[in-house]
């Protein structure tokens, strides 16, 4: 009876705990910001004119405001991919110079100002990898219309590896394995994940497919260059290895800050 009883609690536990965690996050997460416009003038609107169509956004998310399956693949992709970054966005501006965010979520594929995304943010950390030379307008446009032209269901079919917990962690665990058997044998890993088997994340996938569309990125040296040595993850995005055309490159060690939360008011 004891050990029944042992085992009741010991099953419980972690579920009540985990169940109390995701009402904790919901709630959270539903309070709204004080304001969702940057006031004109003022740092963050001054950086937000400073962005280019092009530039990456690099987050570091704020874990224990994520639901558990979300936290739990935010922490393993930092540790396989070894950044410190767990989610990065593409920066696209409009053609009335607005900054929009192309990216990624648990729910799809969304395209969202700038403003409005980094004040809902609970990130500990984002900050904007700059492109050394804006693209030409031409450029800009391919980018905003490819993603505005994503129909609702072409914007879910980015979401559902992410639709198995088990499903996006088993990829994570391929690309480890892969890399390290391909690193003892000083040969290309064998693992062929997401798009056309270069890349190791939907994040990346989703900056190469829109850079693509853009011109701006040339597949062959990166499958010469990169993918030889490893799937490109987001680490490749950050450390600015991704080759591009016209000269064009991310200023690696660059970064601008946008937000930077400390520990007392990390939770708010």
């Amino acid at each position: 009876m004891a050990k029944r009883a042992a085992l009741v609690v010991g099953t419980a536990a972690p579920i009540l705990a985990l169940s109390g965690w995701s009402v904790y996050v919901t709630q959270e997460r539903r309070k709204p910001p004080a304001n969702t416009d940057f006031v004109v003038g003022s740092t963050d609107d001054i950086l937000a004119d400073k962005l280019k169509t092009g530039d990456l956004l690099l987050f570091r998310r704020n874990w224990a405001l994520m639901q558990p399956p979300a936290a739990a693949l935010a922490l393993a992709a930092r540790a396989v991919f070894n950044t410190r970054y767990d989610h990065v966005g593409l920066v696209i501006k409009d053609r009335f110079g607005v900054p929009l965010v192309l990216e990624v979520t648990q729910l799809g594929l969304r395209l969202r100002r700038f403003d409005e995304r980094v004040s809902w943010s609970r990130s500990d950390e984002i900050v904007a990898l700059p492109l050394r030379a804006a693209p030409p307008d031409e450029a800009r446009v391919k980018a905003e219309r490819y993603a505005r032209s994503l129909t609702p269901e072409r914007r879910l079919a980015w979401a559902q590896p992410s639709q198995s917990m088990s499903a996006e962690l088993a990829g994570l665990l391929k690309y480890w394995l892969a890399n390290r058997a391909a690193r003892r044998r000083g040969t290309s890993p064998d693992a062929k994940l997401w798009g056309e088997g270069l890349v190791a994340s939907r994040d990346a996938a989703l900056v190469l497919a829109t850079l693509d569309k853009m011109g701006l990125v040339d597949l062959a040296a990166v499958e010469r260059e990169v993918a030889p040595a490893q799937l490109l993850s987001p680490r490749d995005l950050v450390e600015g290895r991704l080759p591009l055309t016209g000269g064009n490159a991310y200023l690696a060690g660059q970064e601008l800050l946008v937000r930077l939360r400390d520990r007392s008011t990390r939770d708010r």
